[in-house]
């Protein structure tokens, strides 16, 4: 993530880094919490698999390679979709 940000002036390249923790997850049947990375390569598909920037988060342990093709505006719908159905599943442990 730091070579990325380092090195990246490139304007169609985007990479969204946030970590969900065990308890947020525990409603999911998950029992680890998990680091969560998606690139975004306006470029396409291809390039995001060469580029080492991007690609570097294939290599992690556990990672899902869960390549779609979208728009940014996609990636961020994608995005909102996972936060609300995890403070759904909390809200509803509540009840």
């Amino acid at each position: 993530m730091a070579d990325f940000i380092q090195s990246s002036s490139d304007r169609k390249l985007a990479m969204f880094l946030y970590v969900l923790k065990k308890e947020l997850l525990d409603q999911l049947g998950v029992n680890q919490g998990m680091l969560v990375v998606h690139p975004f390569d306006a470029h396409g598909k291809e390039h995001g698999h060469k580029d080492a920037r991007l690609s570097s988060a294939l290599k992690l342990k556990g990672a899902v390679d869960g390549t779609k093709i979208m728009d940014l505006k996609g990636v961020v719908n994608f995005q909102a979709e996972i936060f609300f159905n995890v403070l759904r599943r909390i809200i509803d442990s509540f009840e």
